[in-house]
């Protein structure tokens, strides 16, 4: 599965990535340099030496099909002072019935590693996951033979994730979930969300069932 759009927050400086998204920064000004614009970078990372990374990149955000202006955000909503997921995902992952397998990037600074954490104790740990060393918020990139045999290594067994449902109830009765949760355009307020949102969800799936009073914000 991709981790993006599993919790409604983006990271702590998630709030900034959800701006480039809506706007469209830098994929719609690449993309209409055309070959112009290829020559230019291309020209910009001769003289400064720069590795596959500049180029993977670039390739990325000036390609005509890049989807992060295009497809990312529709399902993101932007408030005055900060932003989130329309849909968080979790509790459609909380429902699958088949073993589940994460892929993280070690530095994914988009969906940070902390949230692969949170989810793995959701689950007790029944949910399989590759984490890439060295590698960001696509763990792929161009060392395409490490990723792969990363996720090589962890596909055996076929245990039954554990699966607490009570916890997706929770959370699709309470429609402003999402939006309470949003990133904030101040990392240390987001972190702080973070961990009370962690918190919360792994509160209602200790206790087993719905909490007779229901923790902040309707979780």
């Amino acid at each position: 599965m991709d981790p993006a759009g599993v919790l409604p927050t983006l990271g702590c400086r998630g709030a900034y990535y959800a701006q480039m998204f809506k706007s469209g920064f830098p994929q719609r000004q690449l993309r209409a340099l055309g070959n112009v614009g290829a020559w230019m970078v291309h020209s910009i990372g001769e003289i400064f030496g720069c590795n596959a990374w500049f180029y993977y990149w670039y390739q990325v955000l000036a390609a005509r099909t890049a989807t992060g202006d295009v497809a990312l955000s529709k399902f993101i909503t932007r408030t005055s002072d900060g932003a989130f997921w329309n849909s968080p995902t979790l509790p459609l992952l909380l429902q699958i019935e088949v073993p589940l397998s994460f892929c993280w990037g070690e530095n994914d600074d988009i969906m940070p590693l902390h949230q692969l954490s949170m989810l793995k104790k959701l689950s007790r740990g029944s949910w399989r996951s590759v984490v890439v060393a060295g590698s960001g918020h696509n763990p792929v990139g161009p060392d395409v033979c490490k990723f792969l045999a990363s996720i090589a290594r962890d596909q055996e067994g076929d245990e039954q994730p554990e699966r607490p449902l009570h916890v997706a109830d929770t959370l699709l009765r309470d429609k402003q979930w999402a939006r309470e949760y949003a990133s904030t355009f101040s990392p240390a307020n987001t972190s702080a969300l973070i961990e009370e949102l962690y918190s919360n969800i792994l509160l209602v799936a200790d206790q087993g069932r719905e909490p007779a009073t229901a923790p902040q914000n309707g979780l």
